[in-house]
């Protein structure tokens, strides 16, 4: 039975997996899009000629020049990606039960020969392989992202080590 509830979970949030994944793919195409554009101007400012604490305040930057290196650029932008990516855990963490519970079939769960710890199992385990389905799709595709938008001189090598340490650091 657990067995049954664990694949009707998984099921059941398919979609919206997919549809999570879909936007935080072209949330990530559109930010790394500006990275030209981004390096270009950066490379045409006088970074000197602004305050430091006017960076550090505006753009929470200690130097601008960061941005024009597609890896400074992305740790710039994965912020907003961690954003997404915690609203998508928040609603598959509080959907879980809360969901059953608002549809009326926690009931019929409940009078199942199925133990309320095997019914939580189920939908944590589901949970955190959608949750790591979602990580492990959305690291290629921003991977995939910045090897597009990769300087012409760049190492696909270094850029790959610059990559998951931004993707693997606790703080981005």
């Amino acid at each position: 039975m657990m067995r049954t509830l664990f694949r009707l979970e998984c099921k059941t949030h398919t979609k919206s997996l997919l549809i999570w994944i879909i936007v935080v793919a072209v949330l990530t195409f559109g930010l790394m899009s500006l990275f030209p554009s981004m390096k270009d101007t950066m490379s045409q400012m006088n970074l000197n000629a602004m305050p430091k604490q006017m960076m550090m305040k505006a753009f929470n930057l200690s130097n601008l020049s960061v941005l024009s290196t597609i890896d400074g650029y992305f740790s710039y932008e994965f912020q907003y990606i961690m954003i997404a990516t915690g609203i998508f855990a928040a609603m598959l963490g509080t959907g879980a039960l809360a969901g059953e519970e608002a549809e009326g079939t926690i009931g019929y769960l409940y009078a199942q020969p199925i133990s309320r710890s095997s019914i939580v199992s189920a939908k944590m385990l589901s949970t955190a392989l959608l949750y790591t389905l979602y990580w492990v799709v959305s690291i290629t595709i921003a991977f995939l992202v910045c090897l597009i938008f990769k300087e012409s001189g760049a190492s696909v090598h270094k850029l790959f080590k610059d990559f998951f340490r931004c993707w693997l650091s606790p703080a981005g």
